[in-house]
């Protein structure tokens, strides 16, 4: 009559101070502050502040205060804290610093500070204060204060 009675502290309410309990701290609500936990803030729950975490600052909820997002000033919500990365600084959570990385600051996103930036103030708007602008005072409302106005003084 030693293993009928399974309702000890160990294995039934598996709620033991020590080791290798299910509902301790450490395996079965896995919210140990350590290692291989998936709800700690590094794996599962993926919010840790370093690299490879889809809920940080930068990937999913893609609120930081910076550049480049749709939802801000450039891309679709994605507002990392650095320029331009659809889920954080590089590529997809992988959040290298360095080189070759698909969402990185160049090439996918395209939205440098210097040029071929597809949303800045250049192309997409086409709102420049300088040249080749749609919305100008020369162009498009034709009210210029020289020469061939069409509302000017001379013709119309």
């Amino acid at each position: 009559e030693i293993e009928t009675p399974i309702l000890i502290k160990s294995q039934d309410s598996r709620l033991t101070r020590t080791e290798n309990s299910r509902l301790s701290k450490t395996q079965d609500s896995r919210l140990t502050k350590s290692q291989d936990s998936k709800l700690t803030k590094s794996q599962d729950s993926r919010l840790t502040k370093s690299q490879d975490s889809k809920f940080t600052k930068s990937q999913d909820s893609r609120l930081t205060r910076t550049e480049n997002s749709r939802l801000t000033k450039s891309q679709d919500s994605r507002l990392s804290k650095s320029q331009v990365s659809k889920l954080n600084k590089s590529q997809d959570s992988r959040l290298t610093k360095s080189q070759d990385s698909k969402l990185n600051k160049s090439r996918d996103s395209r939205l440098t500070k210097s040029q071929d930036s597809e949303l800045t103030k250049s192309q997409d708007s086409r709102l420049t204060k300088s040249q080749d602008s749609k919305l100008t005072k020369s162009q498009d409302s034709r009210l210029t204060r020289t020469e061939n106005s069409r509302l000017s003084k001379t013709q119309d």
